[in-house]
C-alpha cells in the first residue's frame, strides 16, 4: 500500500508538471511573436521618422543657403524644426523660420539664435502678435513671452468670437516684453464687431507698431477698431497703420452689407495660409486640414459664393506627374470642404501643374509659394 500511495503521488506530480509545462510552452511562442512584432514596428517607425527628418533637414538646408544663411543650422525632431547658429544681421529670424516652415511636411519651426540678428526672441523686444479673421473665426499667431500670455489672448479671442471660433497658433519666446498685450486683447472685440457684417481683417503688432489690413464692406463701422488700435499704440509708444479697404459702392449696393462681393470673399480666402500636403501626394497635412476648415467657415458665412478650386505645383519633377498631382490636390480640398458641409454644387476643382507660377521657380522658398491651391470666387 505505501508503494501504491507513492506511485499515486508521483502520477499526480507528473500530471501537474505536464500541465505546467504545457501552459508554459503554449504561451512562450505567442509572447515571442508579440515582442518580435513590437520590435519590428519600433524599428520601422524609427526608420521612417529618421527618413522624414533627413529629408526635411536637406530641404531646409537648401532654403537657408538660398537666403544666404549658410551659418544657420536646421534640426528636426519629427516634423518640428529648430533654427540655430549664426544669423546674419540683415536677415529677420522669424521670416527665415517662416520660409523653412513653408517646406512641405514641416509643422513647426522655431528660431533660437540667443538674441542674435533680428530674432524676435531677443531680450527686451516687444511681442509679435497677429489676429486674422476669416468667416467669423480668428487665428492668433506670433510670439509672446509666456504661456500665460498666450492663454490670456486666447481667452479674450473666445470672449469676442465665441467657442470653437479661435485657432491659437501663438508660440512662447522667453525674454520678450509684454507691452501692448492687454490693449491688443481689448482690440479683439471691436475687431469682431467690425467684420460681423462681412469681410476680413488682420491686426498685427510688431516692434510696437500696429498694422490693420483687410477688406470690409463699405458701410463697416471701423471707428471702435481704430480707437482700440490707438490704445495699443499709446501703450507701446508706436504708431497705427490703417490699411483697411472697403468694397466699392457698386458692389456694396449689389450685394448688401450682409452679402459681401465675390471679390471680398476671394480676398478672405486668399488671406488664409497656404494649404499644405504630404510630399508628392494629395494627402492634406494637419496644418492643411486646419486651413481648409477655415476656408469652410468663410464659405459657410457666404452661402452665395461659388468657388473654383485650382491646384498648382512647382517645376520640380515630371511635368505630367505634377499636372495630375495638382488636379488631385484640388480635388482633395473640394472633397474635404464637402465633408465639412459645403455643397458640392458650389465647387469645382481643376489642376494646372507648373503653369501660372506666383513667383519665379528660382529658389526653394519661391517653389514653396508655387505649390498651392487657390480659390476663385464668383
Amino acid at each position: 500500500m505505501p508503494n501504491q500511495g507513492t506511485s499515486l503521488e508521483i502520477e499526480q506530480h507528473e500530471s501537474s508538471g505536464f500541465f505546467w509545462v504545457y501552459r508554459t510552452v503554449g504561451w512562450w511562442p505567442w509572447l515571442v511573436v508579440a515582442l518580435g512584432l513590437l520590435l519590428l514596428a519600433l524599428v520601422h517607425a524609427t526608420l521612417i521618422r529618421g527618413s522624414i527628418e533627413r529629408d526635411l533637414q536637406a530641404r531646409a538646408r537648401a532654403v537657408l543657403d538660398q537666403q544666404g544663411a549658410d551659418q544657420v543650422r536646421a534640426d528636426f525632431v519629427g516634423r518640428d524644426g529648430r533654427l540655430s547658429g549664426e544669423l546674419p544681421a540683415e536677415i529677420d529670424a522669424q521670416e527665415l523660420a517662416d520660409q523653412v516652415k513653408s517646406i512641405d511636411g514641416a509643422r513647426v519651426v522655431t528660431a533660437d539664435f540667443g538674441g542674435a540678428g533680428a530674432s524676435p526672441s531677443a531680450e527686451g523686444t516687444g511681442p509679435t502678435v497677429s489676429a486674422q479673421t476669416a468667416g467669423g473665426s480668428v487665428t492668433l499667431s506670433g510670439q509672446v513671452v509666456d504661456q500665460a500670455t498666450a492663454d490670456r489672448l486666447e481667452k479674450a479671442a473666445v470672449e469676442a468670437f465665441g467657442e470653437g471660433k479661435v485657432a491659437n497658433e501663438l508660440t512662447v519666446a522667453p525674454g520678450l516684453s509684454g507691452e501692448g498685450i492687454e490693449e491688443f486683447a481689448a482690440l479683439l472685440k471691436p475687431m469682431q464687431q467690425t467684420v460681423a457684417a462681412g469681410g476680413q481683417a488682420t491686426a498685427r503688432l510688431a516692434d510696437g507698431d500696429l498694422a490693420l489690413s483687410g477688406s470690409l464692406p463699405q458701410n463697416a463701422d471701423t471707428a471702435p477698431l481704430l480707437q482700440s488700435a490707438s490704445g495699443v499704440a499709446d501703450a507701446t509708444g508706436g504708431t497705427v497703420r490703417d490699411n483697411l479697404t472697403g468694397a466699392t459702392a457698386e458692389s456694396s449696393a449689389a450685394t448688401g452689407a450682409s452679402e459681401p462681393s465675390a471679390a471680398t470673399v476671394e480676398q478672405e480666402l486668399a488671406a488664409l495660409p497656404n494649404i499644405t500636403f504630404a510630399t508628392d501626394t494629395a494627402q492634406l497635412t494637419a496644418d492643411g486640414q486646419a486651413v481648409v476648415r477655415r476656408a469652410a467657415d468663410v464659405l459657410k458665412a457666404n452661402p452665395q459664393a461659388v468657388v473654383a478650386i485650382n491646384g498648382y505645383t512647382d517645376d520640380m519633377g515630371d511635368e505630367g506627374f505634377n499636372l495630375q498631382l495638382s488636379k488631385d490636390r484640388a480635388a482633395a480640398v473640394r472633397s474635404a470642404l464637402a465633408s465639412m458641409g459645403i455643397a458640392a454644387d458650389r465647387m469645382t476643382s481643376d489642376g494646372f501643374g507648373e503653369n501660372n507660377p506666383k513667383v519665379p521657380n528660382t529658389s526653394a522658398a519661391n517653389r514653396a509659394q508655387n505649390r498651392r491651391v487657390e480659390f476663385v470666387v464668383s
